[in-house]
């Protein structure tokens, strides 16, 4: 034999052996004894496996027939809930995008319309007749659409002019509505992301409120207090260039070291811009009630004990007598009166204060 026969397989050594042995044929084949029990696998079936549709714990020919039947059951349940899927929720999402785009495109002709306020007169009235629904004149052409079309369900309604009211803020047009939703994770993201947005501007709203308290509370009790002192040093005056445009700070802060008791040794005097000071009312803010309504009552009772008092200009009564006559803005919330001053405010107000 001029041929390697290496490479053959073992079968074909076998088989080849045994016809070169029959016709007396001398040959240099050998069996590699070690290699001859083991079993022959097929690369390409551990590189490419192929898997069945069906994964089963047990092959099928160890199943009972009602076992068969279970499987056979949930793989009938799944494959009803793809259908479900792409039937029904898919085309129900694609259905109700587009049933916003029309909306969205209505409401910006109606916006339009020389007789918009005429259309939407009548959308309130038959609301309000047919199905009670009352909405404000001040409701948005948007905003009554969105009831006039979706009038048994105020949730969805609610969800769907949040969604709506968003594209219009934004300049999003009707033709690039239903992108824009796809793009923005659908209605319920976009609907969550406005009420997360909604309630960071009332929480920055309602800080700032607190803040703007917490600096009359302070002006109202340099009004009020009896003690003066006199510091010829000189106060050091922060950012020049926000106090020549009006953004200086209200008070002047002291630092002082303590002495033991209740005596103190001035130090400094600092004139900070408004952006440090208001991180120091935010400080000073921390301690008033969260019902800005129960702050804004105490303070106007703040100003009458002021008030019935001794000590003040005729400027300065006159200024607390106007600031009673003013409504009160958070009049609406209820709350029980708190004696202000809750601190005491190391901060003395300028001269012109």
């Amino acid at each position: 034999m001029t041929k390697s026969t290496d490479n053959l397989t073992l079968e074909v050594k076998k088989t080849l052996m045994a016809s070169l042995d029959a016709k007396g044929i001398k040959h240099n084949i050998s069996i590699d004894e070690e290699m001859e029990d083991l079993p022959i696998v097929k690369l390409e079936s551990l590189l490419m496996p192929k898997f069945d549709e069906k994964f089963l714990v047990q092959s099928k020919a160890s199943l009972s027939s009602s076992a068969q039947v279970l499987l056979d059951s949930a793989e009938d349940l799944h494959k009803a809930h793809t259908r479900y899927e792409q039937e029904y929720i898919l085309k129900g999402r694609d259905v109700s995008y587009k049933l916003l785009e029309d909306m969205h495109r209505l409401a910006t002709q109606i916006k339009a319309s020389p007789d918009a306020e005429m259309i939407l007169k009548m959308m309130r009235d038959f609301l309000k007749e047919k199905y009670e629904i009352k909405l404000n004149k001040s409701s948005t052409a948007m905003g009554t659409l969105v009831r006039y079309v979706i009038r048994a369900d105020k949730l969805t309604a609610s969800r769907y002019g949040k969604v709506l009211e968003v594209a219009q803020e934004e300049g999003i047009k009707p033709e690039n509505f239903i992108a824009f939703v796809k793009d923005r994770g659908g209605i319920s993201k976009i609907t969550t992301t406005q009420a997360e947005k909604v309630i960071q501007e009332d929480l920055k709203r309602t800080q700032a409120a607190r803040m703007d308290f917490a600096s009359e509370i302070c002006s109202l009790m340099a009004m009020n207090s009896k003690t003066d002192i006199e510091y010829a040093r000189g106060v050091t005056v922060h950012r020049q260039d926000k106090l020549a445009k009006g953004d200086g700070s209200r008070f002047v802060y002291f630092m002082a070291s303590h002495l033991g008791g209740n005596k103190y040794r001035l130090i400094q005097a600092h004139d900070f811009d408004r952006a440090f000071e208001e991180q120091i009312l935010t400080q000073i803010a921390k301690p008033l009630p969260s019902d800005l309504g129960v702050i804004e009552r105490s303070i106007r009772s703040y100003i009458k004990e002021i008030l019935n008092g001794e000590g003040l200009t005729r400027g300065q009564r006159d200024y607390l007598t106007e600031q009673l006559k003013k409504p009160l803005a958070y009049a609406e919330e209820p709350g029980q009166v708190i004696d202000v001053p809750v601190t005491d405010v190391v901060a003395i107000p300028h001269e012109h204060e």
